[in-house]
């Protein structure tokens, strides 16, 4: 998966509410019965990053810049944390069986 199709994951992700993203948190194998059955395209919400933004400009008719400066933010990402882990079919399959039964002959495109 590219950089950017992971930063737009976890966008789709967050965008499920708490409930769901605790859930994946601490169960990651638990997103196979979180997906929906006729999904058939990779999960990813970029617009999501640029909602609160938004809704900012246009109650304060001040630019986006400003937003940026008051909040103190970028649509900049830092690189998730934790161990880079192996993307070995055997592996996959021990480690997220559910995922692996359902996605592994047809993977999100």
């Amino acid at each position: 998966m590219s950089d950017d199709g992971f930063e737009f994951f976890r966008r789709w992700l967050i965008s499920k509410g708490r409930a769901v993203y605790q859930r994946v948190l601490a169960a990651p194998d638990d997103l196979a019965d979180i997906i929906a059955r006729d999904t058939v395209s990779a999960l990813g919400y970029e617009e999501f990053a640029y909602v609160a933004g938004e809704v900012w400009t246009s109650r304060t008719n001040q630019s986006l810049d400003t937003f940026h400066e008051r909040a103190g933010t970028t649509f900049r990402t830092d690189d998730p944390s934790g161990e880079p882990f192996e993307q070995n079919p055997e592996y996959l399959a021990a480690r997220y069986p559910k995922l692996w039964r359902r996605f592994s002959d047809n993977p999100l495109e």
